[in-house]
């Protein structure tokens, strides 16, 4: 669709009664003049709020001009800090790129950066600790979710889920204690909790353990 379609069909969504768009994938910003998409839709009567969820890899030179343009809130798949381990799930040797592109995002000035962390056992697991500290030092909401497989292919990694639990288990035995937060604006189906004297929140998506379908408000 062209940006004039695309931007039709959200102001009928807005007029209907729908109050925040967020742009996904596939990967929005391959999409030509993302930015110019970006302002269109931030000009809708009505509209709240504007997201994206991004691997951050053309982040680093979008981060600025995204913000300017009306970009709200920004949500970054990063699912690993280690070089191999992001070849090995990605298929690219791009680790450094999504690195400075939430290191951009992160300056750009955002309402908030999310960074979003499937955790799969025997693959990243071992990494949650150094997550952690990204939300110690880092005014980012780190948010891990349980891997729910989805297909055949999934499905055969099913060894991989690692549970919620087990992941908070190993946050308070590293941090401390974690502080549960009332629900806010964005947090979506997470439980946001936040470490003694950090400058971010962790959050929890229990896909998997603890189904939410029930308070979904995606459309």
């Amino acid at each position: 669709l062209r940006h004039e379609e695309l931007a039709r069909a959200a102001a009928a969504f807005v007029a209907a009664g729908g109050k925040k768009i967020r742009l996904t994938g596939g990967e929005p910003l391959l999409r030509k003049n993302i930015v110019g998409l970006v302002k269109m839709l931030k000009a809708i009567p009505g509209l709240q709020e504007l997201a994206m969820t991004t691997n951050g890899l053309l982040l680093r030179d979008l981060a600025a001009e995204l913000r300017a343009a009306g970009l709200d809130r920004v949500n970054i798949s990063l699912n690993t800090l280690n070089p191999a381990a992001y070849e090995r799930v990605t298929g690219s040797p791009s680790l450094e790129d999504a690195w400075d592109g939430l290191m951009a995002a992160l300056k750009a000035g955002f309402s908030e950066v999310k960074l979003n962390v499937v955790v799969m056992k025997g693959i990243n697991d071992a990494e949650i600790r150094e997550f952690d500290r990204l939300s110690k030092d880092f005014r980012l909401s780190v948010r891990f979710i349980e891997f729910f497989p989805t297909n055949k292919r999934s499905v055969n990694l099913s060894h991989a889920v690692f549970t919620t639990a087990e992941t908070k288990k190993i946050v308070e035995t590293a941090y401390g204690p974690l502080t549960e937060l009332p629900p806010g604006r964005g947090s979506g189906p997470a439980r946001v909790f936040k470490l003694s004297g950090a400058k971010g929140k962790i959050g929890f998506i229990s896909g998997r353990s603890d189904y939410f379908c029930g308070s979904c408000n995606r459309l």
